[in-house]
């Protein structure tokens, strides 16, 4: 029986089922991140060193959409897998993040978010070919992008 408490929210009620199937030996939740801060000063043949929007960097964007010297990015991933079917994962992620052309133009209230759950299959083979599919909303454009691929970003 679940007993649902009117000032709890959706996602603490969720958070709460899942802890409860994680300590029943159901599900196994890891939780990855990634924090990068970088500065290329005079990078090659003077273009931008750093590009962000793809399935590696902020998803959700068209791969390549902005470019700069400085890099600032996180990305929190939340992967869910399943004891009776242990090559089979969700993810839930979050990725932060921007480029900018020199440190003086760094504003932290200009970085980009975006949001998006995944499916992963963990396949056993000579070599590591996990296949994935990513379907990120970027928070500022309101547009959706779906992504594939054939390993972690980690």
């Amino acid at each position: 029986m679940t007993v649902y408490f009117p000032d709890m929210k959706i996602g603490q009620i969720l958070s709460q089922d899942i802890l409860n199937l994680a300590r029943q030996n159901i599900l196994d939740i890891e939780l990855f991140r990634q924090v990068s801060v970088e500065y290329a000063h005079d990078a090659p043949f003077d273009q931008p060193y750093y590009e962000i929007g793809s399935a590696d960097t902020l998803r959700g964007l068209e791969r390549e959409s902005f470019s700069g010297d400085v890099l600032i990015f996180t990305n929190l991933e939340y992967i869910i897998g399943y004891r009776k079917y242990p090559s089979f994962r969700t993810s839930l992620f979050v990725d932060i993040g921007n480029v900018y052309d020199n440190l003086d133009g760094v504003d932290l209230s200009s970085l980009r978010t975006s949001v998006g759950l995944g499916v992963r299959w963990k396949l056993v083979s000579f070599v590591k070919t996990d296949p994935f599919i990513d379907l990120a909303y970027d928070a500022e454009t309101g547009e959706s992008k779906a992504y594939g691929g054939t390993s972690f970003h980690f």
